[in-house]
């Protein structure tokens, strides 16, 4: 029987909180089992590591829910799939080919890990298309079982593999991907691989070329928003060493892992949604977009504050010494990672609406903006990693804001409570920055 929204949501929220409580609550094991550096070059390998699945998969995943037959949407997979087969074959050739000393010296992590990154990459690509499917098919048991297990997985490994130090963390992540796709693509191996052998070179070229505005519009998109959040450590290494990358990591993972608890579902979900309510009446999906914003918003202001408050006298019980300055990160990316909660609503309508050039202009302006904050802030002022996180994170906020509103008023809507409310905990946040010196 199938769920409804608010179930399906339920459901996906409920596993993906308890999968986020589970790496939560390991984390004060693992920080006293892994120095900053350690989750710096695990940071590193990770982010690497998704952003070639980003490219792989050339964001064809996002139109699987768009076929009205599976077997279309199973097509669609064969044909990336080997997208992504070929391109982790053409990486593993030329990091055996070519000395890694100098891809080893940038990235800040040991040869032997670049050798794991054409699998990691693949295993990605893997759960990215399968938990798609199953969203097309409304499973979202099997996305909630697939996450549970992912995570339950890597934290358990990830103590059992402390002896190996950084590698230990990848070794756990790479077994916890291994786990997780094969939950998801192993009661649909036999139709893909029969999808495959109906697929011909003609077909996926059809299929490609229909489809072009994914790779055209919404890869660079992606690689944009995907440099401008997740692979701004990356950034960080170059401008600063893998302990700040560390202690960015962390700090990124404590706040955003409860908030992604609610908004990672809910994106899943709410994109098929609007997809769907989008094909029947255009306008449908103005007010689902505007009440959704505002709520996300006015529920979580006050319980963001006041989490913020009491981690400052915590953290330092829970995570130890060697992580003394955990809380000050945490201050300073709260303005970047609470602004996220805000835009879910609001971030699938452009690629639903067909607008994924405004997309890409707006994510090629948030990264500017933020490459361009971190390079002034660290390379031309040399301030603080600290002091530099607070600019970038706040620049952030701005930008996304705007992009906000500018969502907003291109699907003809119009809201002064969404701005004065942001108004409010930028303020707030700001003053908190003040008092603990970060700002001066």
């Amino acid at each position: 029987m199938r769920q409804s929204f608010k179930q399906q949501i339920i459901t996906l929220s409920s596993a993906t909180g308890l999968a986020q409580a589970i790496t939560l609550l390991f984390s004060p094991i693992l920080t006293h089992l892994y120095t900053p550096e350690d989750f710096g070059v695990f940071s590193i390998f990770t982010t690497t590591s998704a952003f070639l699945a980003l490219l792989w998969t050339m964001r064809y995943e996002l139109a699987i829910p768009l076929q009205k037959k599976r077997v279309h949407s199973l097509a669609l997979i064969a044909s990336t799939l080997g997208l992504a087969i070929t391109f982790s074959l053409l990486l593993f050739l030329l990091l055996t080919l070519f000395s890694l000393s100098a891809a080893s010296e940038k990235l800040g992590i040991a040869p032997l890990f670049l050798f794991l990154l054409p699998l990691s990459a693949f295993l990605y690509s893997i759960v990215q298309l399968f938990e798609r499917l199953a969203s097309r098919d409304h499973n979202i048991k099997l996305i909630a079982k697939s996450k549970l297990s992912r995570s339950a997985t890597t934290a358990l490994l990830s103590i059992l593999f402390a002896w190996l130090g950084g590698l230990g963390l990848i070794a756990a992540a790479i077994c916890g991907l291994l786990l997780s796709s094969s939950i998801l693509a192993s009661n649909e191996l036999k139709n893909v691989l029969k999808a495959a052998k109906l697929t011909t070179r003609r077909r996926a070229t059809v299929l490609f070329k229909r489809y072009k505005q994914f790779p055209q519009y919404d890869l660079p998109s992606s690689v944009l928003y995907f440099f401008s959040s997740q692979g701004f450590i990356l950034l960080l290494v170059f401008c600063f060493d893998p302990i700040v990358a560390g202690y960015y990591a962390l700090a990124e993972r404590l706040v955003a892992s409860p908030i992604s608890i609610f908004t990672n579902s809910y994106a899943t979900i709410f994109y098929v949604r609007l997809t769907e309510k989008y094909k029947n009446i255009k306008t449908s999906i103005n007010d689902d977009v505007k009440q959704n914003t505002i709520l996300f918003l006015s529920y979580s202001i006050l319980p963001f504050l006041l989490a913020l408050y009491a981690l400052e006298y915590i953290l330092g019980y829970i995570f130890g010494p060697t992580w003394s300055e955990l809380y000050l990160y945490i201050l300073a990316l709260s303005p970047a990672l609470f602004v996220t909660v805000v835009a879910a609503p609001s971030s699938p309508v452009l690629r639903i609406i067909g607008r994924q050039d405004i997309s890409f202009k707006l994510h090629l302006i948030h990264l500017t903006i933020k490459v361009g904050v971190l390079a002034i802030t660290a390379l031309y002022l040399q301030v603080s990693p600290l002091l530099c996180l607070v600019w970038v994170s706040l620049a952030s906020f701005l930008v996304i804001s705007v992009n906000i509103l500018i969502i907003f008023k291109l699907i003809g809507i119009s809201s002064y409570k969404v701005f004065f409310l942001m108004i409010f905990f930028i303020v707030a946040v700001i003053v908190m920055q003040f008092s603990h010196g970060i700002i001066i």
